[in-house]
């Protein structure tokens, strides 16, 4: 599946999700956050799974087009689900279905 991660996440207004700073923020960058955030629930993660998320992390970050395997979508919902609200969440989900 192509995935553009250069565009903007909008809300149900259409203004740009930000970051705690103010800064506007792209797919790509919640994205990549969410796959290279350690999470309490992983502590015994292991090196090769930590490299595996640091090079999904280099696939995607500040790229427009990208072609994912169904299951690096699935790892990137998984992570992103983890990490976000649940609107971010709900906005990044439907842009990786196609919705």
């Amino acid at each position: 599946m192509k995935v553009n991660f250069s565009q903007a996440i909008k809300d149900f207004e259409g203004e740009t999700v930000k970051d705690e700073m103010g800064k506007e923020l792209s797919l790509s960058e919640i994205c990549v956050k969410a796959i290279l955030a350690l999470f309490k629930s992983e502590e015994n993660i292991s090196g090769e799974e930590k490299y595996k998320r640091y090079k999904l992390s280099d696939k995607i970050y500040n790229k427009s087009e990208v072609e994912l395997s169904a299951e690096e979508v699935a790892e990137v919902k998984k992570l992103v689900g983890k990490m976000y609200s649940p609107l971010v969440v709900g906005l990044v989900y439907d842009i990786l279905e196609g919705r």
